[in-house]
């Protein structure tokens, strides 16, 4: 890992109008390196990507897609709350689903279209 007192000492050689090659034979570095420091414009730190677990809803995600979108075709009042597919999933897959409620509405919060809210007139 190259300090950054190395790096702005590269930048500062560079810009001073210094061979590429010269910087990295006085530094102790690889030109490559010397090279990559100098066409770079942003030091900051890249923040580590979280990466995609796998959870004990996903073998029952197309299912629950099914299911809401069997729900675009349904008053509004028979639709699937995230308590009603918990329980479905309870009671059909008894054996292999053992997840929690709250991954099961996490899941339906994140795949439900969201609602237009009615606007309300207010008096003056």
């Amino acid at each position: 890992m190259t300090s950054m007192k190395i790096i702005q000492q590269m930048v500062l050689m560079y810009a001073q109008g210094r061979n590429i090659s010269d910087i990295a034979q006085a530094l102790g570095v690889d030109r490559k390196t010397v090279r990559k420091f100098v066409q770079q414009e942003d030091f900051s730190e890249p923040f580590p990507q979280p990466s995609a677990r796998t959870t004990k809803l996903d073998p029952f995600k197309p299912t629950i897609q099914a299911w809401l979108a069997e729900d675009a075709r349904v008053r509004y009042k028979q639709r699937h709350t995230a308590v009603r597919v918990h329980h479905r999933l309870k009671a059909e897959f008894p054996d292999t689903y053992t997840g929690s409620y709250s991954a099961v509405q996490r899941y339906v919060k994140q795949i439900r279209p969201k609602r237009p809210r009615a606007e309300t007139g207010t008096l003056e």
